[in-house]
């Protein structure tokens, strides 16, 4: 008889929280992954004791992640032949999971083109995306150049050259710092570029600077079919009077201000992921059944809209335009070629 595998669902547990921080950080949005027991059923008996199935949006994709469990750690060889199996069972590519990589295996692993994620370490997904780290204190950024999105994080760097920019002289620190991300975030968000050659780097000294090819105007056409909107989902809330949240104008609301479009009803807000989630944490979201009960609409950001804003008030244009081209009604399409036709490069 078989014997069972005998889980530590602490540790477990710990890993699973782990990985969604690390790829909210490195993607720069939100990522929330949801169990899935009835993918698990769909295991032979001797691997659903082995891996627990997830899924979850990861790099604007439906993905399928497995976390290998139990105590016996497979080779190489053979974690590819589970992944096989397990790809045939769930009808999908999967990427596995793993609390713990030497870097002999991390390397077969590459070599074999398996997908894998060590949370806070590594991640490997060929033609999307790669971080390889010996350590946390090194690191080693390498993106696909068929990159067909820039991320969060490069989006924002990039719009904020083009709406107060240039900054010639700036260096990755102080990126991170006026953006409110990480050095190595930065770092990624950089090769991004540079892999879509929206940018050069020059080197001076010890330090990198960005240096962007294009005049800006042309720049944002250049880069117009890597860039995506920022609203990572839009909901009724009751905001009432409230001050203490970080909320600017967006959607149509921001768009009437610099235009002649009509305010509809109800205002619309926009709230970066990272203050959404603190204050879904503290309680401050009063998130409404519906627009019926709702004096707002509230948009989840993919990043913080306020660097960008130029006032205070309103989201900035740019990424105003972005979240609305894709827009069916006609009345925003023509206010927001209005908007761009005035905008000041």
């Amino acid at each position: 008889m078989q014997k069972p595998v005998i889980l530590n669902t602490g540790h477990m547990e710990n890993l699973f929280q782990k990985l969604e921080d690390y790829l909210t950080r490195v993607t720069g949005r939100s990522v929330r992954l949801q169990e899935r027991p009835d993918l698990n059923r769909r295991l032979p008996v001797y691997l659903g004791q082995r891996f627990r199935v997830f899924a979850g949006r990861l790099f604007d994709r439906e993905r399928i992640l497995v976390l290998r469990q139990g105590s016996k750690k497979p080779t190489p060889g053979e974690l590819d032949k589970q992944l096989r199996q397990v790809e045939k069972s769930v009808g999908s590519d999967v990427v596995v999971v793993l609390d713990d990589l030497k870097a002999y295996e991390r390397d077969r692993l590459v070599k074999r083109g398996i997908p894998f994620i060590v949370p806070e370490r590594q991640i490997h997904l060929p033609q999307v995306f790669v971080d390889l780290r010996e350590s946390t204190r090194s690191t080693f950024t390498s993106v696909d150049s068929r990159l067909e999105h820039l991320s969060a994080p490069a989006q924002m760097m990039l719009l904020f050259h083009l709406l107060k920019g240039p900054f010639d002289d700036w260096h990755l620190s102080l990126w991170a710092e006026r953006l409110d991300y990480s050095p190595m975030t930065m770092s990624r968000a950089k090769a991004e570029l540079v892999a879509l050659e929206l940018c050069d780097l020059e080197k001076r000294g010890r330090r990198v600077i960005l240096r962007f090819r294009e005049p800006k105007e042309k720049l944002w056409r250049d880069a117009g079919p890597f860039l995506s909107s920022p609203v990572a989902d839009r909901v009724p809330a009751r905001i009432g009077a409230r001050s203490d949240l970080p909320l600017l104008e967006s959607g149509v609301t921001a768009l009437s201000r610099i235009s002649a479009l009509a305010p509809d009803i109800l205002p619309v807000y926009a709230l970066g992921v990272s203050d959404y989630l603190a204050a879904e944490e503290k309680g401050q979201l009063e998130l409404a059944a519906d627009a019926d009960d709702a004096d707002a609409l509230l948009e989840r950001w993919t990043y913080s809209p306020r660097p960008l804003s130029s006032n205070g008030i309103t989201v900035d244009s740019l990424s105003l335009y972005l979240s609305m081209r894709e827009e069916a009604d006609e009345r925003i399409q023509i206010a927001l070629e209005d908007a761009m036709a005035v905008m000041e490069w």
